[in-house]
C-alpha cells in the first residue's frame, strides 16, 4: 500500500488539515475466522481537524473499489464528526454508487436463497449526532439490486427485484423511533411491493415497543426463496430465551391489502398484536385467504417458568385448490373444493421435544370437491379395475385432527360422493411412520364393474352402495406411503362402517384372497 500527501498547521489555536491520496493494491479484510476478503481501492480526499479539535472536517473523501479484479463500484465520505465531546455535534453523509457488497452478504449469509453473482448497492444515508438532545438519526434511501433467487417464476423466467429503502430512524436515549420506514421492490413483469412501518422500541429497562406497519402488496413467495438456504438448520428451543421476555409489552397493528403466495392470495385484513405485561394476544380479524375468511387468536402467556400457548381459529370458503398449489408449487394439486375448518390447541413453547408439549384440534370439511392426484385412490382404482374412482368427484369430504404427544390422528374421516364413499383413520407417529385403514363403498352405478377375487363377498348396503370385502391398510413413511388389501381390518372396524362388520366377516368365510397383496405408491 502506498500513499501521497500534505499535512500543514500554524499552531493549537489554527486548523490542522490533511490532503492524501491512498493506493491500496490489496485491501484484505477477515471479518471471520478462516475467512479472507480482498479489495482493491484508490482514495483521494481531504480531511481536516477543526480548530476546537472536537471533530474532523471530510471534504468529499471518494473511494472506487476492485474485487476480483473487476470494478465493485465507489464510495464517498463527506461532512463533519465528533471526535470528543462537543455541544455542536456533527453529521456525516455516505454514498454508494453500484457497491458490490455480494462477498460480504454471502460471506455473513445475509440472503442464502440468492443467487450468486454481483449485488450492487446504490446509497445516499445521512448521520447526524445531537448531543443536546441525545439522538443520533439515520435518514437516507438504498437501492439493493437486481437481486435474483434461485427459484424461478411461475412462467419460468428468472426471478428477481430491485429493492429500494426509505428510512427515518433515529435513537434518543434509550429509545428507538422508526418515524418512516418504507420497503419497495420492483419485479420485471410483475406487481410492485410496498411494505410501511413506523413506531417506537424502548431498549432499556422494561423491554417494550409500539409499531405500526401497512402490507400494500406483497409477494412473500420470493422473499421467502431468498432468506431460505438450501439445508435449513434444525434448532432445538431447549434453554433459549423466553419469547414472552420481548413480546410481553408489545403494542402492534399490521394493515393486509394483498399478499400473495404463488397462486395464494391473501387480503384484505388486519393483526393486531397487544401485550399486557404477563400476557400476550395476538388476533387475526376476518382475513381473505384462498378466496375465503379465516379468523384466529394466538395467545402467550406466563405459567410458572413456562410460556404457554393457546390458539383457536375459524375458516371457510376457502379454496383448497389454491391452498395445494401454494404447498407444492409447480405441481398439480392433490384435490380441490371449498373448504372450512375450527381448531384450537396449546402448548408449551420453552420445551423440548415442541411437539411433545402441544396437543389440539382441527375439524375440517371439504364440499363439492374432486380428488386429482390422490396415491389411495390411485391404488384403488387398479384393485378394483374401477379407473372412475381414481379421480372421482365428492359431496362432502369430512374429519378431525388430533395432536398428542407428538402423534397425529385424523379420526373419523369420511368422504361421500355418486361414485364411491370412503370411511376410516390413519395416525403418523413420532418418526413420520403411518398407519391407517381405509373401508370404501362403491356407488350404484359402478357396482357392476367391480372385478376383485372373493365375488362372493359383495355386500350390498340399505343406500344403494356395494361395501368391498377388504379395507386397505396404509403403512410405510409419511413420505412414500404403500397400501394394500386386508380383509382382516373388519375385525377392528371403528364409526359407522361397524354395522356391517358382523354380515361381512359371514361373508368372507372361504375367502382365499391373499391379504398382504400391496402396492407402492
Amino acid at each position: 500500500m502506498s500513499a501521497e500527501g500534505r499535512l500543514s498547521g500554524r499552531g493549537q489555536q489554527y486548523p490542522i488539515s490533511a490532503q492524501a491520496t491512498i493506493h491500496a493494491r490489496e485491501f484484505r479484510f477477515q471479518p471471520l475466522q478462516g475467512q479472507l476478503l480482498t479489495y482493491s481501492l484508490l482514495t483521494e480526499g481531504t480531511a481536516e481537524l477543526n480548530v476546537a479539535r472536537t471533530g474532523i472536517e471530510i471534504n468529499r473523501m471518494g473511494m472506487t473499489l476492485e474485487s476480483q479484479g473487476k470494478a465493485a463500484g465507489t464510495l464517498t465520505l463527506a461532512g463533519t464528526w465528533p471526535i470528543a465531546s462537543s455541544k455542536q455535534g456533527g453529521a456525516i453523509t455516505v454514498v454508494t454508487k453500484d457497491l458490490d457488497t455480494a462477498p460480504l452478504v454471502d460471506l455473513f449469509g445475509v440472503f442464502p436463497g440468492r443467487e450468486h453473482g454481483p449485488l450492487p448497492v446504490s446509497a445516499n444515508v445521512a448521520i447526524a449526532e445531537d448531543p443536546a438532545s441525545g439522538s443520533l438519526t439515520v435518514r437516507g434511501q438504498e437501492i439493493l439490486g437486481p437481486i435474483r433467487v434461485a427459484r424461478k417464476g411461475e412462467d419460468g423466467r428468472p426471478n428477481e427485484a430491485t429493492l429500494r429503502i426509505e428510512h427515518d430512524l433515529s435513537r434518543h436515549n434509550d429509545e428507538i423511533r422508526v418515524t418512516v420506514l418504507t420497503v419497495t421492490a420492483d419485479h420485471p413483469g410483475g406487481r410492485s411491493d410496498r411494505v410501511t412501518a413506523s413506531g417506537m422500541v424502548k431498549i432499556a429497562g422494561r423491554p417494550s415497543a409500539q409499531l405500526r406497519g401497512d402490507i400494500a402488496s406483497l409477494d412473500a413467495a420470493w422473499y421467502a426463496a431468498l432468506f431460505s438456504g438450501p439445508e435449513p438448520t434444525p434448532q432445538s428451543v431447549t434453554n433459549q430465551t423466553n419469547p414472552l421476555a420481548l413480546l410481553t409489552n408489545l403494542d402492534a397493528e399490521l394493515s393486509i391489502g394483498s399478499v400473495s403466495y404463488g397462486t395464494l392470495m391473501i387480503g384484505s385484513g388486519r393483526l393486531i398484536a397487544k401485550g399486557t405485561g404477563e400476557r400476550l394476544e395476538a388476533k387475526l380479524e376476518p382475513t381473505g385467504i384462498a378466496s375465503g375468511r379465516v379468523d384466529a387468536i394466538v395467545t402467550l402467556a406466563q405459567q410458572d417458568s413456562h410460556a404457554q400457548l393457546t390458539w383457536s381459529g375459524k375458516g371457510q370458503g376457502m379454496s383448497v385448490e389454491t391452498i395445494m398449489q401454494a404447498v407444492e408449487p409447480g405441481q398439480e394439486a392433490r384435490l380441490k373444493g371449498t373448504g372450512s375448518f375450527i381448531t384450537s390447541g396449546n402448548g408449551l413453547l420453552n420445551e423440548d421435544p415442541f411437539g411433545k408439549h402441544l396437543s389440539g384440534i382441527f375439524n375440517f370439511n371439504i364440499a363439492d370437491g374432486q380428488f386429482m392426484r390422490a396415491p389411495l385412490l390411485q391404488f384403488l382404482a387398479k384393485y378394483t379395475h374401477i379407473r372412475e374412482i381414481e379421480q372421482m368427484g365428492f359431496q362432502g369430504l369430512q374429519g378431525q385432527v388430533r395432536l398428542e404427544n407428538e402423534w397425529i390422528h385424523a379420526d373419523s374421516l369420511t368422504v361421500t360422493g355418486p361414485t364411491a364413499s370412503l370411511e376410516g383413520n390413519v395416525s403418523v407417529s413420532p418418526d413420520r411412520t403411518v398407519d391407517g385403514q381405509i373401508f370404501v363403498k362403491i356407488g350404484p352405478s359402478l357396482a357392476k364393474k367391480i372385478q376383485i377375487p372373493c365375488m362372493s363377498a359383495l355386500l350390498k348396503t340399505p343406500d344403494g352402495f356395494t361395501a368391498l370385502p377388504v379395507a386397505v391398510r396404509i403403512k410405510g413413511y409419511t413420505e412414500n406411503p404403500t397400501f394394500g388389501a386386508d380383509t382382516a381390518a373388519w375385525n377392528y372396524a371403528k364409526g359407522g362402517i361397524t354395522s356391517l362388520a358382523h354380515t361381512m366377516k359371514n361373508l368372507l368365510r372361504g375367502c382365499r384372497e391373499d391379504p398382504s397383496e400391496e402396492s407402492a405408491k
